[in-house]
């Protein structure tokens, strides 16, 4: 691009940001992490509160997130049944509705 050079220490640098397009990035984001939490509260933490030994966690492998879409990567011992997926469904889906307020801090 023409505007493209190289920088060097001590170069001043001005950084603009799309909030058009950062806004529903954001959104999606945040969704990951209802998304993670669903999927601890249904696959592990529901059970356990049950009396069924879990030995594994819900482990995240990525995620790719930008203004159209979210995808979450994560492992799991199987498929979800379709319970399951319907109840990870319903916590997102109220979190949504809910408009549960979102912190946002920066971690030390």
């Amino acid at each position: 691009s023409s505007w493209a050079r190289s920088l060097s220490v001590g170069d001043s640098v001005t950084c603009n940001i799309d909030y058009d397009r950062r806004r529903p990035i954001a959104s999606n984001h945040t969704m990951t992490h209802v998304l993670n939490f669903a999927l601890r509260e249904v696959l592990v933490k529901r059970p356990t509160r049950e009396g069924k030994k879990i030995n594994l966690d819900v482990d995240q492998k990525g995620s790719l997130v930008d203004e159209f879409k979210s995808r979450f990567d994560f492992s799991w011992n199987g498929p979800l049944t379709p319970e399951q997926l319907r109840d990870v469904e319903e916590i997102c889906r109220e979190r949504i509705n809910n408009e549960v307020p979102v912190d946002a801090y920066v971690a030390p």
